[in-house]
């Protein structure tokens, strides 16, 4: 045969495979496909957040002077970095060309979920026929790590969705060391992958690196060769080298924001790792999504800690029998041997920081704990940023599949007679064991008709959303995630916001805020004291003109993980809003639908949320179903502007001056009459509607004096250094101009910065008024 022909053999198929699995992915997931435009896969809570990655990519690249990681579209004005949230950034630029083409952002993720199945399988097939040169066992391993119960649980949560990248890094990184032929193209696409796994979870790029340092030591040891050694370290040198120069740039923006805020951000709690880790039972017991088997082990499975998304590990049962059947014959191979214990690794790290079965954490006569190597990683800077012991359970996973794949070739190698039944039939086992159809796991992503108005309402302006909160490491208020998704469409800045880890000192902005704190107590139930509306009713406009808030809207939130406002809240911030801010009614929901949205959850929160014990299977949660398609908007308000001018005085000891003060900032104190400096940096926003030379005023002093010393200040104007000064110790007036090219019209950035020797870094700077004019 011509070596025409052997490559066109090879491109058919890879081609029947990409369909074959492209066909299982439609299979598997149905009926997903007949709705492809309006539902996504998951749950609505991180998937909101996680659609709406996509568009601040596009809004980034499309806007002058707008850092991709760092947004103040949300968390507004403050705004916050994504250096540390699930920002998918690969996915982002992969879509970016689409959406300047169609606005239809869900269509575009609804591909990239999609692809994420089709990919990982094809990526392991490719992985393991190389491994092994067998197609049919290839064909199965992709199909053992697309479609596990581990892999279909995490539809919600598309960086973790997005296996696809990891098999293809393996395989370019074990390339890179075998071949001498195409070193050069291997290694820059073992690199490669390797960014669009950090790219696409920072987790999945991290194991990525462990599993490199593991294949490194193996080889190493494999081979005594000294220049084939030296060759394998220069080309693995080469592939972290290209790594860290295409990934520079986030790995500036973390070092500096660990620099800056503190490795808190990263940090996570034994105890919340103890309760996310899998269960070793659970590697024996089918999915609860499945039609059958999961209503079956529904006892097992409901008593399992944690969410079902992070601790489900079920491989298959034949997938278990092949790996056992591999540690029994294949035992002469080191390679083999090799993944045999990455797969040992991976599972017993899964299971967390103390080993449990079936939620039994005490063992032996003496009640004991049995600790796990988990407990090692907790401690090591980095590893802890895993947080959820059961995420290496994609590891596991995958060197499932590769062992299947060995184990397959082997028993086929045996059986001459009817294998292709017999292929055929572990196949359909599998599929059978890992089936989920009808795929209950669907949520409806309508966008409620009243945002075409706000979306075609011009202008840069703000939207108060209630009940109002942040959801991130530092919760705040109630978040619904689904404003983050309604963004998306309006374009408009929001005050409120979730990620995944941001620094605690943008959600105290939002907790120290003047009116915004009345309506957190509110959601919480607390009642506010006669003296507050009245005062509150004083700088009401400010606050308004300060954030553009243009609409209020008001959204009866019902979530299925978290705790919606109870009607006497709602109602009572319905009451707070008519009597504090000036608005008018421009939409009201339908009794009929209200009714609707009331029924539907007393439904869902009687046969679900409050079953004990649980009756009703995974599968059948009717919240996908029934809560998801509901448009729960209440009432729409919009604000009666004020655009009245005037000079901007700051008072720190007014409660309206939080909202200027931002970060950095000492509380009031009488002793030192006025406001400290905390941090060598501290921020102040104010609003300027429009652009013209005028001057900033303040009253300063160093709170100490030191040898007579002057105290150097740099002010910064939206990141533009425009003045530096000496504070002397004793109260006085300073003033410091602006310049128009360094203003900007809507929210300006002013930062003060203290400049100091190490003998004076302790020494803060008071500050007693701010006057812009």
């Amino acid at each position: 045969m011509s070596k025409q022909n052997i490559k066109y053999n090879s491109l058919s198929a890879y081609l029947i495979v990409f369909c074959l699995y492209t066909a299982l992915t439609i299979i598997l997931t149905y009926p997903w496909i007949t709705e492809f435009n309006t539902h996504k896969l998951g749950d609505d809570i991180d998937g909101s957040m996680l659609i709406w990655n996509l568009w601040w990519v596009k809004k980034a690249l499309t806007s002058l002077n707008t850092s991709l990681l760092f947004s103040d579209y949300i968390f507004y004005p403050i705004g916050s970095s994504l250096t540390f949230h699930t920002f998918t950034l690969l996915n982002g630029l992969i879509a970016f060309p689409f959406l300047l083409i169609t606005k239809n952002i869900l269509f575009i993720y609804n591909i990239l979920t999609f692809s994420a199945f089709v990919l990982s399988g094809f990526g392991t097939y490719l992985l393991v026929n190389y491994l092994i040169k067998d197609k049919f066992a290839a064909f199965t391993s992709g199909l053992i790590f697309a479609f596990c119960p581990y892999h279909l649980v995490k539809v919600s949560f598309i960086n973790y969705l997005s296996t696809q990248w990891l098999p293809l890094y393996i395989l370019f990184l074990i390339k890179s060391f075998e071949e001498e032929k195409s070193k050069y193209l291997n290694i820059f696409l073992a690199s490669l992958f390797l960014v669009f796994n950090a790219l696409m979870c920072e987790i999945y790029g991290l194991f990525a690196a462990i599993f490199t340092l593991g294949y490194l030591i193996y080889y190493l040891k494999s081979n005594k060769d000294y220049y084939v050694r030296k060759s394998v370290l220069i080309k693995c040198l080469a592939i972290f080298s290209l790594f860290l120069l295409f990934f520079s740039p986030i790995l500036y923006s973390m070092t500096k924001f660990l620099s800056e805020k503190g490795d808190k951000v990263l940090f996570s709690t034994l105890e919340n790792a103890r309760f996310e880790s899998a269960d070793l039972l659970a590697y024996f017991v089918p999915s609860p999504l499945h039609p059958l088997l999961g209503n079956f082990f529904s006892d097992l499975t409901q008593n399992f800690s944690g969410i079902f998304q992070e601790t489900t590990v079920f491989p298959g049962y034949i997938v278990i029998f092949l790996t056992i059947y591999s540690l029994s014959k294949i035992k002469k191979d080191p390679l083999t041997k090799f993944w045999n214990l990455s797969l040992l690794i991976s599972i017993l790290l899964s299971l967390g920081p103390f080993l449990h079965i079936y939620i039994i954490e005490l063992f032996l006569p003496f009640r004991l704990s049995i600790p796990l190597p988990y407990l090692i990683t907790f401690y090591i800077p980095f590893l802890e940023a895993v947080r959820i012991p059961g995420r290496y359970g994609v590891m596991a996973m995958l060197f499932f599949a590769i062992i299947a794949g060995y184990a397959l070739k082997t028993l086929f190698s045996k059986i001459r007679k009817k294998s292709i039944l017999w292929q055929m039939l572990i196949i359909i086992i599998i599929l059978f064991e890992y089936i989920a159809i009808p795929f209950p796991l669907i949520s409806e992503m309508k966008i409620p008709p009243i945002y075409e108005r706000i979306k075609n309402s011009p202008g840069d302006y703000s939207i108060l959303h209630i009940p109002l909160g942040w959801r991130a490491k530092e919760n705040l208020g109630y978040n619904f995630t689904r404003f983050q998704y309604y963004q998306t469409f309006h374009e408009k800045r929001i005050l409120d916001g979730s990620l995944a880890r941001i620094a605690k000192e943008d959600t105290d902005y939002f907790d120290r805020a003047p009116i915004i704190k009345s309506i957190i107590s509110l959601e919480y139930g607390k009642p506010l004291d006669s003296v507050s509306i009245p005062e509150e009713r004083k700088y009401v406009t400010e606050f308004l003109n300060f954030f553009d808030i243009r609409y209020i809207i008001l959204d009866e939130v019902y979530e299925r993980v978290f705790t919606h406002l109870d009607e006497n809240s709602f109602q009572n911030l319905d009451k707070y809003v008519n009597e504090i801010f000036p608005v008018r009614l421009i939409y009201e929901n339908t009794k009929q639908n209200r009714m609707r949205i009331k029924d539907a959850y007393e439904k869902y929160k009687k046969s679900f949320v409050l079953e004990t014990p649980r009756k009703t299977p995974m599968r059948e949660d009717p919240f996908y179903e029934k809560i998801t398609s509901l448009d729960t908007t209440f009432k729409v308000y919009e604000v009666k502007r004020d655009n009245s001018s005037a000079g901007i005085m700051i008072n720190p000891e007014a409660e309206i001056s939080n909202l200027y003060l931002a970060k950095g900032w000492s509380e009031v104190s009488k002793k030192d009459n006025g406001i400290k400096s905390l941090n060598k940096k501290s921020l102040l926003l104010v609003r300027f509607n429009d652009v013209i030379n005028r001057k900033i005023f303040f009253k300063a002093s160093a709170l100490r004096n030191f040898n007579d010393e002057n105290f150097k200040l740099a002010i910064n104007l939206n990141g533009y250094k425009v003045a530096d000064i000496l504070i002397k110790y004793g109260w006085n007036t300073y003033s410091v101009n602006l310049p128009e090219d360094f203003q900007q019209k809507g929210i300006n950035k002013i930062e003060f910065s203290k400049i100091q020797s190490y003998q004076t870094e302790d020494i803060p700077i008071g500050f007693n008024f701010f006057e812009f004019r």
